[in-house]
């Protein structure tokens, strides 16, 4: 029996470009001609040559008017929302001991926990007032009152280290609470947000689930699913269960998937929920630059062995299914941000798409994995980017970047100690996977209140990475033209001594 299972938590969003704004320029004023003793004709010249004049200054105070106002008008993102977070670790700090400190897997360390919150910038507020407000409540709320947020993770990893010393049995830690946030959309029309929930309490394996939240850029309220999908729900299961179906990689992952769909309702009754036959969940979606997607965690259709799912159904694949005043402007550009698996070369099973492994460069320490290159898989057709890095955890955040241009690269980021981050950056435009560069950085940060830091958010496909986030190269060489048949034929591939 599944159970649709959602962490309760706050729900923080980003905003967009500012709509242009246009002001009225003053027109040119007719001066008299004073032409004293002179013609009518010497008259009528001077007149024009004053209107001349008065026009080229009034289109000259017009063109330096328009220039001042032109970043009210952009439709680029950069600098509009941060990405606020706050890490702390849990350490035992009671008088219980192990008697056999073998039994102790935690190094002191009960439990890593990381908390987020969505900040807008201040200068926005007069352009989207209502989601000004909404974001910048329930920042207030989640910075003020995280020690609620993390009381619960604490307790329970406290409790568990000294039960585990009482009873002679190991303590499989430290534990962890991570919770990330990624923008999935943002323009005038809708703010589109994934909130990411990772936690680990001991037991065979980690619990990842992710949470879709969208909203009005005008009114800041949040979207419910009806107010843009136009078909019933029976219409929506068919489609998501062709679109599951068709992603299978073993004949029995979805076993019972058109019941299990029927239980997701636009608006559910959850008063029933104890009882599975009559349980009613919500579906869990967001929107990214290439249409609307729907996410079923694990445990929810399938078991956890065959992790997440997320289904993307394209804003023109299936006519008058999505209203049209949410589908984006084709020409431009967008970026998805993704979250994925990232396993050792050779281990695991390729899926279609993007897939990202790495090689190892020695044994694994606490925390992470040593590797010497990244490999992007795309389809079947590779591209290697040689550098020394640390795989710090089994899943990785890319962003897939699609440019007005149609270029389209895949931005992805490895953590490191010290706020720092590796960037390593492919070219898919073709389909065919190219190494571009790589570099290490250290984050731009802004120190907030309560232990919080903020970092710019990544939301203007035009701009480089690094060049939007205002982060510090600290490690970087040329791309190297040796590692080209690794790199799926590219005539650059990265060799970092990081």
């Amino acid at each position: 029996m599944r159970r649709k299972d959602y962490i309760a938590g706050t729900a923080l969003l980003l905003a967009l470009s500012v709509a242009g704004c246009g002001s009225n320029v003053p027109g040119a004023t007719t001066e008299s001609s004073e032409a004293g003793q002179g013609t009518e004709a010497a008259d009528t010249a001077s007149s024009d040559a004053a209107q001349e004049e008065n026009s080229e200054d009034a289109s000259a105070e017009t063109e330096e008017t328009a220039e001042e106002q032109e970043p009210e008008q952009l439709d680029a993102l950069d600098g509009v929302f941060r990405i606020a977070y706050k890490t702390e670790q849990v350490k035992y700090e009671g008088s219980k001991k192990f008697a056999d400190p073998s039994l102790d897997d935690s190094n002191g360390v009960l439990l890593d926990g990381q908390y987020v919150a969505l900040l807008m910038d201040e200068q926005y507020a007069d352009a989207f007032p209502k989601l000004y407000e909404t974001i910048s409540s329930k920042a207030s709320d989640k910075i003020n009152n995280v020690g609620d947020v993390a009381k619960e993770a604490k307790e329970q990893a406290v409790s568990d280290y000294e039960e585990a010393i009482d009873n002679g049995y190991g303590f499989m830690g430290h534990y962890y609470y991570k919770e990330n946030m990624r923008i999935s959309r943002a323009d005038n029309t809708v703010l589109s947000i994934v909130n990411s929930f990772d936690e680990f309490y001991g037991g065979f394996h980690n619990l990842y689930n992710e949470l879709g939240c969208t909203y009005d850029t005008q009114t800041g309220a949040e979207l419910k699913l009806d107010e843009i999908v136009k078909c019933s729900e029976e219409e929506l299961d068919k489609i998501l269960a062709d679109e599951l179906h068709a992603t299978e990689v073993d004949e029995n992952q979805f076993m019972g998937l058109e019941d299990s769909l029927a239980h997701y309702k636009y608006n559910p009754d959850t008063s029933n929920n104890d009882d599975y036959e009559k349980s009613q969940f919500p579906y869990n979606w967001y929107l990214g630059g290439d249409g609307l997607h729907f996410i079923f965690n694990p445990y929810e259709l399938t078991s956890y062995a065959f992790g997440a799912s997320d289904v993307v159904i394209g804003y023109d694949e299936y006519e008058g299914i999505i209203d049209e005043k949410i589908v984006p402007d084709t020409d431009g550009g967008y970026i998805n941000a993704e979250h994925t698996f990232v396993a050792e070369e050779g281990n695991g099973d390729a899926t279609e798409g993007i897939n990202i492994s790495f090689v190892k460069d020695g044994e694994y320490q606490e925390n992470y994995t040593p590797a010497k290159a990244i490999i992007l898989t795309l389809d079947g057709k590779s591209a290697t980017i040689e550098k020394k890095c640390n795989v710090t955890y089994d899943f990785a955040d890319y962003y897939y970047v699609h440019r007005k241009d149609v270029t389209t690269l895949i931005y992805l980021i490895l953590p490191e100690d010290d706020d720092c981050y590796d960037l390593l950056v492919f070219d898919i435009t073709d389909g065919t996977p190219k190494a571009v560069r790589s570099g290490t950085y250290r984050k731009n940060a802004e120190e907030l209140d309560n232990g919080f830091k903020a970092y710019k958010a990544f939301t203007d496909p035009e701009k480089e990475y690094e060049e939007q986030m205002g982060d510090t190269e600290i490690d970087a060489a040329d791309i190297q033209s040796d590692s080209s048949e690794d790199a799926g034929d590219s005539e650059e591939a990265a060799d970092y001594k990081g």
